[in-house]
């Protein structure tokens, strides 16, 4: 089966990129937010993952930045990946970082995490994934 099971405790939409490049869908939230204070069940769903797909995770540290004064927000976010997708997961967590950290006026008001993974049939099941630490101007990117 070439699918992806997941949940998520509030975290923003996890991105899934296909073959090709273009974005399949976002992977939203299956439950409140992890340390709420509150008991929850979390719902499992699933998504088709194959050969080729590249699933993009990111904190909200991502989406809260500004980039030339500007907050990136989940749009902007979108548009980063969208435009570097083809590289691989190394690649495009390396862009994504460069792009928000090292942008004129690029400015973190919170913390910042990326992972990328890609399926790569021939290669086991993952092919690549990449996350990264690094200094940026106000945190430090991970």
């Amino acid at each position: 089966r070439e699918e992806l099971l997941y949940a998520s405790a509030g975290h923003p939409p996890a991105m899934l990129l296909v073959s090709g490049g273009r974005l399949l869908e976002s992977l939203g939230s299956t439950g409140i937010p992890i340390g709420s204070g509150y008991e929850c069940d979390y719902e499992n769903r699933t998504a088709p993952f194959r050969p080729g797909d590249t699933l993009f995770l990111y904190t909200d540290g991502a989406t809260d930045s500004c980039i030339e004064g500007v907050p990136l927000d989940i749009e902007g976010l979108h548009s980063i990946v969208l435009s570097s997708r083809e590289n691989g997961a190394s690649e495009l967590v390396k862009r994504v970082l460069e792009k928000i950290c090292d942008s004129p006026g690029s400015r973190q008001r919170d913390d910042l995490a990326l992972l990328a993974i890609s399926y790569d049939q021939q290669k086991s099941q993952t092919q690549d994934y990449a996350g990264e630490t690094r200094e940026c101007t106000d945190s430090v990117a991970v």
